[in-house]
């Protein structure tokens, strides 16, 4: 198991706001299991020359998440797309993010809608 600062936080020191109100806390468990993930890129006309940046930080992220973490891609600039074509891969799938992420093409305006 890798190690971070949160596995070793005591229950008593973890606080959930929704709102700016304090909720329950129902569950609470340090272990490192597999969640479910959504990368969101931007890959609007305003990162140009910026993409390898944003897939290295991507894989970088893959590779420190849990093996079996299920990741999704999203791209959006003007429009949005799955850039996994309605499929999910786990994160220790980095071939596939990789090949996804190359696929990401700068374009349409120079910011997110």
């Amino acid at each position: 198991m890798r190690s971070t600062g949160t596995q070793r936080l005591p229950r008593d020191r973890f606080v959930v706001f929704d709102n700016g109100e304090r909720q329950d806390v129902s569950l609470f468990s340090i272990e490192d299991t597999p969640v479910s993930i959504a990368l969101g890129v931007d890959s609007s006309g305003s990162m140009r020359g910026k993409v390898g940046s944003v897939a290295a930080a991507a894989l970088n992220f893959a590779r420190r998440s849990h093996p079996d973490d299920e990741l999704f891609t999203i791209a959006f600039n003007d429009t949005v797309r799955d850039a996994l074509g309605g499929r999910s891969i786990t994160a220790d799938d980095r071939g596939e993010l990789e090949a996804a992420l190359r696929t990401l093409v700068p374009e349409g305006t120079d910011g997110p809608v």
